[in-house]
C-alpha cells in the first residue's frame, strides 16, 4: 500500500517552519526613501546601480500578528460593491504577510549600504526580506489581463504614488 502524499503534504504545510533573515530595514526621513543593509548584507549592492529598478521584498510586520483575523474574501476599497478573494487583491493582511514593491533606484551607496528608492509603500523601519534587480525582459509581460474593476486612474505603466500613510 502506497502512502498518501497529499496526506504529508496537508500536515507539512500546517507545521512546517520558515526561517528568514532581514537583510536591512526602510528608512524614510521627509522625502527621502531608502534601505539601509546591514553590514554583512553591503557587498551584495554591487552591480546594482547598473539597474534603473529593484524589486523589494518586505515583512508586513504590522500585519504579522492580525494573521488570525484573515478574511479570504474582501471589500475592494477602489471598486465599489466589488468582493473578491484575497489572493486577488494586494491587501497586506495574508497568510505570510510578505509586501512587494517595484522601485525606482536613484542610488546605491555600496560602502554604507544605502540603496536610495524613488518611494516604498511599507512603513520605517519596515525590515526587508530580499532585494532583486528588475529585468524588462523577464518581470513584465507584454499580453497581460486585468478585471475592469482597477481603477483606469492606475495608468498603464509604474509611476511612483504621492506618500500616503506609509509613515
Amino acid at each position: 500500500m502506497e502512502p498518501d502524499i497529499n496526506a504529508e503534504e496537508d500536515d507539512m504545510a500546517e507545521t512546517m517552519v520558515m526561517d528568514c533573515t532581514a537583510i536591512g530595514r526602510v528608512a524614510k526621513d521627509g522625502t527621502n526613501r531608502s534601505i539601509r543593509v546591514e553590514p554583512e548584507y553591503r557587498s551584495g549592492l554591487k552591480g546594482l546601480e547598473e539597474f534603473g529598478h529593484a524589486m523589494i521584498i518586505w515583512w508586513a510586520d504590522r500585519y504579522a500578528d492580525r494573521r488570525s483575523e484573515l478574511d479570504m474574501e474582501l471589500e475592494l476599497p477602489y471598486a465599489p460593491g466589488r468582493r473578491s478573494g484575497l489572493f486577488a487583491t494586494r491587501s497586506p493582511m495574508r497568510p505570510n504577510p510578505l509586501g512587494v514593491n517595484i522601485a525606482r533606484i536613484l542610488s546605491v551607496n555600496l560602502p554604507e549600504g544605502i540603496l536610495e528608492l524613488d518611494e516604498i509603500d511599507a512603513f520605517d523601519g519596515t525590515l526587508i526580506l530580499d532585494i532583486k534587480p528588475y529585468y524588462g525582459c523577464i518581470d513584465r509581460v507584454q499580453d497581460y489581463r486585468q478585471p475592469d474593476w482597477v481603477p483606469a486612474d492606475w495608468g498603464e505603466w509604474y509611476v511612483p504614488l504621492p506618500e500616503m500613510n506609509y509613515g
